[in-house]
Formats: structure tokens, sequence, C-alpha cells
């Protein structure tokens, strides 16, 4: 999807062409591939990123050799900051995901994914600051993480289930540390997080899902409409399943209704 600011939108392409156009006209104001000029290599399933807006800054991730994640001035595309590459940056390269930017204990933090892996960087700068490895079958991590109160969500298809890190975060350094892991085991969509629950979809190991944010406990499991995406809005889910169904669902721990 695109990103919106100030009257411009950002698109990043299935090729890891980053542009920007004037979104009353739709004439390009500059454009670069991100792949090429951070010796990144593409994905199997081609690049499926919506570029972040921090501020003057658009953030993207080459998952390259020179650079996992940059930030680039949304106005021109120059370049502000390259961060550094990951340590098995060939393997490693970039997720099926989107960043997220949070702020927790005067940090301002970025996370967002490897094939392979749940990776926080600094915002400031692009540094790597942590790395939790959560694989699965086909190294293909695909649903944006969540952040939760101090934590990030993160689930996998494939059975490979879902994952809870907390945020350790200081000046000094940022770690994570895992509180609890689950089946939800997402393809499409993601999660979201709300009111102290995490909803979602799973692929194998679960169907529609309503799990406890601080233990993991399943509220509710229902296969009916499952798998599919979701969204949020006034306190109703909007469901979407793989076979085109639309449904509207109160976000309750109660029952999937």
């Amino acid at each position: 999807s695109c990103a919106y600011s100030e009257g411009h939108v950002y698109n990043i392409n299935a090729h890891g062409r980053i542009a920007c156009f004037e979104a009353a006209t739709g004439k390009e104001v500059w454009a670069k591939n991100a792949l090429k000029e951070f010796e990144g290599q593409n994905i199997m399933w081609a690049i499926s990123e919506c570029a972040l807006i921090d501020g003057p800054h658009v953030i993207v991730t080459p998952g390259g050799n020179k650079s996992f994640m940059v930030a680039l001035d949304k106005k021109t595309g120059a370049l502000v900051w390259v961060g550094e590459p990951l340590p098995e940056a060939p393997a490693e390269r970039v997720g099926y995901a989107s960043p997220i930017l949070f702020e927790l204990n005067g940090r301002r933090l970025i996370a967002t994914l490897s094939l392979r892996s749940v990776v926080c960087v600094d915002a400031e700068n692009g540094k790597v600051q942590c790395v939790f490895q959560h694989p699965t079958r086909y190294n293909a991590n695909c649903a944006t993480p969540v952040y939760c109160e101090g934590a990030v969500f993160h689930t996998n298809p494939t059975g490979a289930g879902g994952v809870l890190l907390k945020v350790l975060a200081d000046k000094e350094s940022v770690k994570f540390e895992k509180l609890w892991d689950c089946g939800m085991d997402n393809i499409s969509g993601g999660a979201i997080a709300h009111a102290g629950l995490i909803y979602g979809s799973g692929q194998q190991n679960t169907g529609w899902v309503c799990m406890d944010a601080k233990s993991g406990a399943v509220k509710w499991d229902s296969k009916e409409l499952a798998q599919g995406a979701l969204t949020y809005a006034d306190n109703r889910l909007y469901w979407l399943s793989e076979s085109g169904t639309l449904a509207l669902a109160g976000a309750t721990a109660d029952q999937f209704k």
C-alpha cells in the first residue's frame, strides 16, 4: 500500500523502487531503486512493504549488503542516514512486512522483519539494536509486527505461530525478551492489538482467534470464515475471509459473534 504525507504519496513497488508522487496530479517528484543502491536482493514473492513516514523522512528497508534500513528526505529522496546491514545479510534480506515506529523509555525505535527474524533499529540512525530469530519452514516472515504496551507481537505462517517480545530499552541498549508464544500462524493481514487483547487469523493452527495480550491465553478460537485479514474501527472488527466474505464482529473477549 501507499503512504501519504503533506500532499505527497510514497510507494515501494514489488521490485524495490521507492517513488514520491504529487497526490493531486500523480506527477513523480523523485524515485530510486533501494535494492540496487544498497545491494539488496528481491525476495521470493517480491517486496511487500509500505514506506514509513517519520516527520521529514521516509523509511525504507532494502535488506541489503550495504544497509538493512535507510532514511530518505521525503521531499528530495536524498539520503539522511544509512543503517548497518544485518550480520547474515545475503540470507536474511527483508521480510514481507512494513516497519512500525514506537517510542519507549526515551528511545525512538523501529521494528520490522527480515526473512527469518524480528529486527529492531534505532529510528535516529538505523543502527540495529536487537534481532530475534523467528523463522518459518520457507523463510518467509509475513506479518507486520504489532506494538502492544511495551512489547512487539509477531505471528508467522505455516505452523510457526506467534510470539510476544518484551522490549527492554534504555539509553545504552535495546533487547528483546520473549514473554510467551502461541499457535496463531497468520499468513495475511497480520494482527490487531486493542484493549489488552490480540486478534488475528491463523493458517494451520487456529481460526479467528482472540488472545490475552499479557499471557497469550486464548479467549476464543473460531474456524468460521477463517482464514483471512482484519482491521479495527470504532470498537468493531471487520474480518475479510480469503473466500471473499466480509464480516462485522464486536471487539470482545467473550466470543466470535
